[in-house]
């Protein structure tokens, strides 16, 4: 068995894994909002409610956080002698029925005499059985529905699922129901705006806005010191991961893991910047937004300066390269092709070019020694496909 040299704790890398409340990083706006919406419960549960729309993209942290805060709040309820109850549910492929069946399912689990068969039966049904049962216990249920998106899609005009979780109050002596909404479309809230059977029905909406690159960088930080050994991992390469993640944590953390993952498979000691470039293109999305041919439309002399940024990486080994040593393999190649060197300055339209292809990014930084220097950086291709595609190109 190979020692384990990369990872000391896998399952921290996992999609599924949800860290603690204290150990979530950011998002302090959107979870006090969160709390917010519940605490009121706390002081008369069966007169008021709320329903509320968490938006934003996929893997920014809505699932994670609504979560956690609803087991916050049931930890404190406990302390006020409450019957309240949450409830989560994926309405991912799942129609009506379904979705109610499995409400009824996780309060069974809870413990509580919610059984109904699974056949035979309509969702008006169960609607009615789920209103009996919160009434006859007076208890008040916080349903949040993840992944909503679906039911508005399929059901242009209105979602019959939608329509009677947020009337679900109207026929009741109480306030026995507030409902989340989790989404990933915007148009998925506009909608739920326009459908004339809940339009009336105020729904808060929490945004939760795209990561920046800093907090990807600090969230990756924390879950690899958590998650890797020590010394496997550089800060640089964390944040090289942060810049091609789409401020998405999720998606990060699965760059993160698929690198280690990467090698360890191949019995390197450490994660390097190729084996995050070489899993970059399991990805669809990136792959699909670049494609190697793009090489066709770049003048030559732009080749040969994006193969010597290659050629600078390849040996130090390193997220980025500096112009100085560029530079270096720049003029070894112009004499290898038999071509002029152009000055630094005249380099500046061949940077431009590379910039806009997508091939490499590029930044300028202090140095120690005083003044300012230019930084290459290639993502989203591994450095050994990229010279064999250069070289081809420049025979």
């Amino acid at each position: 068995m190979q020692k384990p040299t990369i990872f000391k704790n896998k399952t921290l890398l996992d999609p599924r894994y949800m860290p603690p409340l204290n150990k979530i990083i950011d998002r302090k706006r959107e979870m006090s909002m969160i709390l917010n919406r519940f605490k009121p419960l706390l002081n008369d549960p069966l007169n008021y409610s709320f329903r509320c729309i968490i938006n934003g993209s996929i893997g920014v942290g809505k699932t994670l956080i609504v979560s956690r805060i609803a087991e916050k709040f049931m930890e404190e309820s406990r302390n006020y002698d409450r019957n309240i109850e949450v409830v989560r549910i994926s309405c991912a492929y799942r129609d009506e029925i379904q979705v109610m069946q499995l409400i009824l399912s996780q309060l069974a689990k809870k413990g509580y005499n919610t059984y109904f068969p699974s056949r035979g039966v309509s969702y008006g049904e169960l609607l009615m059985f789920l209103q009996n049962f919160l009434e006859s216990n007076k208890m008040h249920l916080v349903l949040i529905l993840d992944d909503i998106d679906r039911f508005v899609e399929r059901n242009p005009k209105t979602t019959p699922l939608l329509y009677s979780l947020t009337r679900f109050n109207d026929a009741l002596p109480y306030s026995l129901l507030s409902l989340i909404l989790i989404t990933v479309n915007e148009q998925t809230i506009a909608k739920i705006k326009l459908d004339p059977a809940v339009r009336d029905f105020l729904y808060d909406i929490i945004e939760f806005k795209d990561y920046d690159v800093n907090t990807l960088a600090e969230i990756l930080k924390a879950r690899a010191n958590e998650a890797l050994y020590p010394n496997v991992f550089e800060d640089d390469l964390l944040w090289m991961i942060a810049k091609i993640s789409d401020g998405k944590a999720r998606k990060a953390i699965s760059i993160l893991n698929s690198a280690a993952q990467y090698a360890f498979d191949n019995m390197e000691p450490k994660i390097a910047p190729e084996h995050v470039r070489i899993v970059i293109a399991e990805y669809k999305e990136r792959a699909e937004s670049f494609n190697v041919s793009e090489l066709e439309n770049l003048p030559h002399h732009t080749k040969i300066f994006l193969l010597s940024i290659v050629l600078s990486l390849k040996e130090c080994g390193a997220v980025s390269t500096s112009m100085g040593k560029v530079m270096k393999y720049y003029k070894i190649l112009c004499e290898e092709y038999g071509i002029k060197p152009k000055s630094r300055p005249s380099l500046n339209r061949d940077i431009k070019a590379l910039q806009l292809s997508g091939f490499v990014e590029a930044d300028v930084r202090n140095v120690p020694s005083g003044g300012r220097t230019t930084y290459f950086s290639v993502n989203l291709i591994s450095l050994n496909k990229l010279e064999k595609e250069l070289r081809s190109r420049l025979k």
